[in-house]
């Protein structure tokens, strides 16, 4: 049992040297500000700044004490940890306005500097295989869609896009290397969404032109029908073995990084392995005359042996 050191006789809990308030009864201070006294800071103005002596008395009298109890500090830190901090917290409009406003103008605290490599590495192994969603994607596009590059940074482009083409065609990032795994899924993705839009709009148009003359030949690009690892885009129904591949000549550099030429080339080749003989129908030449697809499908062919 011990007493309180203000001189009041009375006992303390946990062994403190002061019962609550009476601390103050030393220096013959009330216990909290009332009417009538001097405020510290009368007759001061602007930023009060303290003394370097002021900081450290003021550091040295705060060490080793807690905001909060030990015990709540460990729990509240815990559970920060499992759930994240703020995890699922949302501003409302007006503070996220206000916090566009504060940071409009400032530059970027990273602007100009470059990260250490093992930082570098790290980021880039976190991001690796990262999928966005359709939402995501969706909200990157309406941001790039309002964007404008000066004529400055259309020249750069340009540039750095002629230095990926050999001979005036252009040639993948990944050629003639190993593709990420990730890639390939995300590829495959599309590919199969590619297929579920299927027709496209060259093949209605050659469609239509079937229905409307009767002509003999079916729609099998939507992946229903192989030639051996081939999906033709349509197929001959009287019992030849005539194929028909539709596609604009400008994409064969891009999707197939050879010419047009070299691409009809490719596919003759392929189907003659399975005894097929292949028609090929251009966007272009239907562009400029739409007669051709009935030409061309009328055409009688003898039987490939």
């Amino acid at each position: 049992m011990s007493f309180c050191k203000c001189g009041c006789k009375q006992t303390t809990n946990n062994n403190s040297a002061f019962i609550h308030g009476h601390n103050t009864r030393l220096n013959k201070l009330p216990q909290r500000f009332t009417k009538g006294m001097t405020p510290w800071n009368k007759g001061k103005h602007g930023v009060y700044v303290l003394s370097d002596s002021t900081k450290e008395k003021i550091s040295i009298a705060n060490k080793g004490k807690h905001i909060m109890p030990p015990a709540h500090l460990a729990k509240m830190l815990s559970a920060r940890r499992q759930a994240g901090w703020k995890k699922g917290w949302k501003h409302s409009p007006e503070t996220l306005r206000k916090i566009g406003l504060a940071l409009t103008g400032h530059p970027s605290t990273l602007k100009g500097k470059r990260l250490p490599e093992a930082w570098r590495q790290h980021i880039s192994e976190g991001r690796k295989g990262m999928m966005f969603s359709d939402s995501h994607r969706e909200n990157i596009r309406k941001a790039r869609a309002k964007q404008s590059f000066t004529p400055e940074t259309r020249h750069k482009l340009s540039i750095s896009l002629k230095r990926r083409s050999v001979e005036g065609r252009w040639v993948p990032p990944f050629k003639g290397k190993k593709i990420p795994v990730h890639l390939k899924i995300r590829w495959a993705k599309l590919a199969a969404k590619a297929i579920s839009i299927r027709p496209t709009s060259l093949e209605q148009i050659i469609i239509d032109v079937i229905k409307e003359n009767h002509l003999p030949f079916k729609y099998t690009g939507d992946g229903k029908f192989f030639i051996g690892s081939r999906n033709p885009d349509f197929i001959d129904t009287m019992g030849r073995k005539i194929c028909v591949e539709a596609r604009p000549k400008k994409t064969c550099p891009i999707w197939n990084s050879c010419s047009w030429q070299e691409y009809k080339q490719k596919k003759v080749t392929n189907y003659k392995k399975y005894k097929w003989k292949c028609l090929f129908l251009w966007w272009e030449d239907i562009k400029s005359n739409p007669e051709i697809i009935k030409k061309t499908l009328s055409k009688q062919f003898p039987t490939l042996t």
